[in-house]
C-alpha cells in the first residue's frame, strides 16, 4: 500500500486596517504521528519565511 501525506495548509495575507499585513495560516494535521511531524516541520519553515515583524494567526481545523 502506498503512503499518502496530505499537506493540508492554507496561507493568506489579510488586509487589516491599521496593520501592514497580517498572515493567516490554517492547518489540518494528519492522524498519523509521522505525518504530523512532517507537517509541523513544513509549518515551521513557512513561519520562518515570514517577515520577523509581521503579525500572524495560526488556526487548526
Amino acid at each position: 500500500m502506498k503512503s499518502f501525506l496530505c499537506e493540508c495548509e492554507l496561507h493568506c495575507v489579510l488586509d487589516v486596517p491599521g496593520h501592514t499585513e497580517v498572515h493567516a495560516i490554517c492547518v489540518h494535521l494528519s492522524l498519523l504521528e509521522s505525518h504530523r511531524q512532517l507537517q509541523l516541520a513544513l509549518l515551521w519553515q513557512l513561519i520562518e519565511s515570514l517577515p520577523d515583524d509581521a503579525p500572524g494567526i495560526i488556526a487548526g481545523g
